[in-house]
């Protein structure tokens, strides 16, 4: 049985109690969103301020599938992609050119550990906190 139906066969055990489930659930992922999106904004670096603009967040909210895509969209005046742009400046430059900010990589750190504080959030659910 994938993660998918496991999940599904948990749901349909609680009954009406599923729906508090899922919207704990979907509440804790919102929150995660919001703290990944933000650390990248605020870390990303700023020359002209475009790059920063153009980072956006979209939702995903489909009966199979609920998160969030987080990605630098559009192009710079000479056509190269921001989410390149970003995602070299946050590994850094070849050969030490210059030093790399990770900044996407200290955002999606902050999602570690997040599968607990779900779980946590979908208990305080059914416990009625």
């Amino acid at each position: 049985m994938d993660e998918e139906n496991s999940l599904t066969a948990f749901l349909s055990k609680l009954g009406e109690d599923s729906g508090k489930v899922v919207d704990a659930m979907k509440g804790e992922i919102d929150d995660e969103a919001k703290s990944c999106f933000q650390k990248m904004r605020d870390g990303t670096p700023v020359r002209t301020g475009a790059l920063k603009n153009s980072l956006q967040m979209s939702k995903i909210d489909k009966p199979s599938k609920y998160g969030y895509k987080i990605d630098y969209i559009g192009y710079d005046e000479h056509g190269q992609a921001y989410s390149k742009i970003a995602r070299t400046l946050n590994k850094g430059g070849k050969n030490g050119q210059y030093q790399a900010t990770h900044h996407i990589d200290e955002a999606v750190r902050l999602l570690k550990g997040m599968d607990k504080r779900i779980i946590d959030k979908a208990n305080k659910a059914l416990e009625g906190k």
